[in-house]
């Protein structure tokens, strides 16, 4: 199963179904919603389907470059490329405080 199909059928299905609706009536009562324990493409589809539903803007946050790749490559899919935008991180490393990671500093510009 693709993306596309997900976003075409899964996401109108999980919609229709109220999937979720117990997270977003806590979300409207606060400003930040954490999820832990989720696998695989969990995470994507709930802010998809959050994105969709609620017409909030969403910053996630991953562990490690590799996540952050896959996550944005799922969200390009599901709420589509011009919707998504991908922050690479532009720290210092530790006890090299003159040297940044220019590569990502172009990459968030």
């Amino acid at each position: 199963m693709s993306l596309q199909t997900i976003n075409k059928s899964l996401l109108t299905k999980l919609l229709n179904q109220n999937f979720g609706e117990e997270i977003f009536q806590n979300w409207e009562k606060t400003e930040h919603l954490s999820v832990k324990g989720a696998v695989g493409s969990a995470v994507s589809i709930l802010a998809a389907e959050a994105f969709l539903s609620q017409q909030k803007t969403i910053l996630l946050i991953t562990d490690d470059k590799e996540d952050s790749h896959y996550t944005t490559t799922e969200m390009e899919e599901l709420v589509g490329e011009e919707n998504v935008l991908h922050l690479p991180n532009s720290y210092t490393e530790p006890y090299q405080e003159e040297r940044t990671k220019n590569a990502n500093l172009v990459l968030r510009t």
